[in-house]
């Protein structure tokens, strides 16, 4: 089988008919000439004709041999099968999986050698590149000894990559080699999901070259600890939280009473004994009960088998030592009922610090001193401190608003709700002789755990009045009787407003006197001003960013790992908080920020849970990745040297047709001067 590498040189084969063009156009017609008796020359002149038209046709083909040699050599031409083993130069793409799937003992012990294997069959002269599935920084072709060393150099970390882009790296980089062979070497252990991304990527789907699959199998058996997340939005000290996780078997054989523990930092809180067949996942439920404030590390932990890595999840909880609370109303009686509900007391709960102002005072110079703001019944709101409290949601605030007599509702339309939401508030409406009460409580974290029965049971508040909500409102949290929405919540950036229609004074409603009042403002409270920093969590490889306001920028920080060491960072400066970012969080546990000793925050990093399924693909499903490509299944029972070097093209002949042309040349030169006459004689 015959191939051309430069196929579109061929088109100089057109050239071959150069030499004969310009024979016929050079052609002279003879005239004529009188003359004496010349039977003799005739005779003559006909034998030394004929001698020169041989001479011109040997000149002519020996040209066009000359010149189709030359293009056919430049056209590189190859040829398959006939020749034997495969000599042939190729560019060779080796694919590392870097995931952590591949940091199994068996398969590291097992990959050094497979590797150096394959790369025996390679010859000297072949092209190869390195990549890595998390090292996309390739140091570009070079000889099969170098990128030896460079592969060794790449070795599994515990971060999930997906080999798609490498693979897509590796064939573009083919782009650039004119070569007979074009090779993709893959070593993995072909997790499924670490081909994902190639089913859409036509550059892969098109590819035609030859793809060699080193499938490195482990111990495919593994129970993992899938996820763990908080069902609370609002923690309290001695309230019990609700934490769920997945726990699964991904292997062939069932597990049978392993330990699962939940720990508080280094001591356990509580444990679970659990079983699971053969690729059974099952839900659990722990109920935990956080005894102080502060940064509060959980942890999950599995009993160790063969690949103990995603045997352990981790959960940063951030509980307030304090919750910062400014009131602004009209006149101070408009926050007097929520300074009460709040209270500036110290329970086995959270804090409350309260700070009180009118709204003719510069309460938005208080926003960066203030988790949480409450505002009852303000008259105005002008456009440079609107801006500023949207900046200040944004960030991660929390802010709730109550309706008054003297509310601006056309500055809160224009200035906060037209900005981030298509919700706007309408007119205020009454109830006429009697009251609005409230409908069915909605299912928000504001009313989980307030009442002891699973089905609250209070007396509604009377509402007199109630502004009402123009457009699409998002599900609200309190309702009236009516079904018209009287509470509700919009989110923007990190943080939340909450929107209540009625007002505090007695003419707008009886609410300060419900007994619904007081754990609603609270928990309110504790809901907007937990919401920056309630939980973090990252996976292995991701950056980490920690927002905070209590950084001295006179002093240095840090982030302790879970390995106990321990890097100083830069922190980046905003208009009123700091950010920490600790770039490559390659271990899973807990970081811990601090500025000297002081904790800043604390975030938690994770294993995919992706990686814990270890069942291989097959070539099958290879092959439909690659539905162009050749595909070579290279497992422990192949023959890998015979696998290369029979799916390699035999070699080139372009030396042999350049030597060729040159011969042809040199011979037209030869019979150019060959006198046929004096020869004759």
């Amino acid at each position: 089988m015959f191939s051309f590498l430069n196929s579109g040189i061929l088109l100089g084969l057109l050239a071959v008919g150069i030499p004969f063009i310009v024979h016929f156009l050079a052609r002279r017609r003879s005239k004529p000439m009188p003359f004496s008796s010349i039977l003799f020359l005739k005779q003559m002149q006909s034998q030394s004709i004929r001698r020169m038209h041989i001479k011109q046709w040997l000149l002519l083909v020996l040209r066009a041999l000359a010149v189709l040699c030359l293009v056919l050599a430049f056209a590189r031409p190859a040829v398959k099968g006939i020749l034997g083993k495969g000599s042939a130069k190729s560019a060779v793409a080796v694919i590392i999986d870097q995931s952590i799937s591949m940091t199994r003992p068996d398969i590291l012990k097992a990959l050094p050698s497979v590797q150096d294997e394959l790369f025996d069959q390679l010859e000297a002269t072949d092209d190869v590149m390195v990549i890595g599935s998390l090292n996309f920084e390739q140091a570009g072709w070079m000889q099969p000894a170098m990128a030896g060393k460079t592969m060794r150099k790449l070795t599994p970390e515990l971060k999930s990559a997906d080999l798609s882009e490498a693979i897509l790296r590796g064939i573009r980089a083919f782009e650039e080699k004119t070569v007979l062979n074009r090779e993709l070497i893959l070593f993995s252990d072909f997790q499924n999901h670490a081909f994902s991304g190639c089913d859409t990527l036509s550059a892969i789907q098109d590819w035609e070259g030859s793809v060699f699959c080193v499938p490195l199998t482990g111990n495919i058996e593994n129970a993992s600890v899938d996820n763990m997340t908080l069902q609370n939005q609002i923690i309290e000290i001695s309230h019990p939280l609700t934490l769920d996780s997945q726990v699964s078997n991904y292997g062939d054989r069932p597990v049978t009473d392993q330990l699962l523990r939940l720990y508080e930092g280094d001591q356990a809180v509580s444990q679970q004994l659990i079983s699971l067949d053969a690729g059974e996942k099952k839900n659990l439920r722990f109920e935990y009960v956080p005894g102080r404030s502060g940064w509060i590390p959980l942890h999950l932990a599995l009993d160790n088998d063969a690949f103990s890595t995603d045997n352990h999840q981790y959960l940063s909880l951030w509980i307030p030592d304090q919750i910062r609370v400014l009131l602004v109303g009209n006149q101070t009686r408009d926050v007097r009922a929520l300074a009460l509900a709040l209270g500036e007391k110290e329970s086995d709960q959270h804090a409350i610090w309260l700070r009180m102002l009118n709204d003719s005072q510069p309460w938005d110079q208080q926003l960066a001193e203030t988790d949480v703001v409450i505002f009852s019944n303000i008259a105005s709101i002008r456009s440079t401190q609107a801006y500023s409290l949207n900046d200040y949601v944004k960030q991660g605030g929390g802010v709730l608003f109550f309706s008054g007599d003297h509310s601006d509702l056309n500055a809160i339309n224009r200035l906060l709700l037209e900005p981030i939401t298509d919700m706007r508030l309408g007119a205020i409406q009454g109830a006429g002789e009697g009251y609005f009460t409230l409908g069915k409580l909605g299912e928000h974290p504001l009313f989980q755990h307030m009442f002891v029965d699973e089905t609250p049971q209070f007396k509604s508040p009377e509402i007199y009045r109630a502004v009402s909500w123009i457009g699409k409102t998002a599900t609200p949290l309190l309702s009236l009787n009516t079904g018209d929405p009287l509470m509700v919540e919009i989110e923007h950036g990190e943080g939340r407003f909450l929107f209540c229609g009625t007002g505090l004074d007695s003419r707008w409603s009886n609410l300060t006197l419900s007994s619904l009042f007081a754990p609603l403002v609270y928990r309110s409270a504790v809901y907007l001003g937990s919401r920056d920093r309630m939980e973090s969590t990252y996976l292995t490889g991701d950056a980490i960013h920690l927002k905070t306001r209590d950084v001295n920028p006179k002093e240095s920080c840090s982030v302790v790992l879970p390995d106990g060491s321990v890097q100083m960072l830069v922190p980046e400066l905003m208009q009123n908080e700091a950010v920490l970012t600790f770039k490559n969080a390659t271990l899973p546990g807990m970081y811990e920020f601090r500025q000297k000793t002081r904790p800043l925050g604390q975030a938690a990093v994770n294993v995919a849970a992706v990686e814990s399924d270890f069942h291989p693909m097959h070539e099958a499903q290879m092959q439909d990745l690659f539905p162009k490509a050749t595909i070579h299944w290279l497992d422990s029972n192949a023959d890998r040297r015979a696998a290369i070097t029979d799916s390699r093209w035999g070699r080139e002949f372009w030396q042999e047709l350049l030597i060729l042309g040159l011969l042809f040349l040199i011979l037209e030169m030869i019979v150019t001067r060959i006198d046929f006459e004096r020869l004759r004689k």
